[in-house]
């Protein structure tokens, strides 16, 4: 029997760097990068602030907004405190938002597509439930309210087909997932 160890090894690093960091698993990337000297500890004194600015959701908008640069589309990054973010999520004070919808394992995939396309939310005046962008559609409406009840399987399977393909190609939105202990670290010892 062959046995060999994952735990040793790993290296990671930013996007547009040269350089791989050593890093540990288990572990996180902010863990490795206190070891490696690349932050201030978060919890002495106002690190913390300096320290929120490596974070995954900053650093998406940042991808995103140079994204957006290389196609013609300026993006302002804004960083408010969680109070001033959810007024303006909440009352569509945004041209763009980054949100994270409830989660939806796939055993009820039916509440995010819920969260994201219901217009059951448009009615609501300020609100920090869903469907921010105020987006409306019978059809999905009629398919949201058919998947909790439906058992047939082909059937089900119709209906989340559709529901797929009406958000692909109407709903102005698009899932971003960025998680750099996940995709930037590597073992070059495999």
């Amino acid at each position: 029997m062959l046995i060999e160890k994952l735990n040793d090894g790993f290296k990671m690093k930013t996007i547009g760097d040269e350089k791989f960091l050593n890093a540990s698993l288990p572990g996180s990337v902010y863990s490795d990068l206190l070891k490696n000297h690349k932050m201030e500890d978060p919890y002495y004194r106002d690190n913390e602030l300096s320290a929120l600015k490596l974070m995954h959701w900053n650093a998406s908008l940042e991808i995103v907004a140079a994204a957006g640069k290389k196609i013609g589309i300026d993006i302002t990054t804004y960083f408010p405190d969680a109070n001033t973010f959810y007024d303006d999520l909440g009352n569509k004070n945004f041209d763009i938002a980054m949100y994270s919808p409830s989660a939806a394992g796939i055993s009820n995939p039916w509440t995010r597509a819920y969260g994201l396309l219901s217009s059951s939310y448009n009615k609501i005046k300020t609100q920090t439930i869903g469907n921010f962008g105020g987006y409306a559609n019978a059809r999905v409406d009629k398919l949201l309210e058919l998947i909790p009840h439906e058992t047939d399987k082909a059937k089900l399977k119709a209906n989340y087909t559709e529901l797929s393909k009406i958000y692909l190609t109407e709903v102005p939105s698009f899932s971003l997932m960025y998680r750099p202990e996940v995709f930037y670290t590597v073992n070059e010892t495999i």
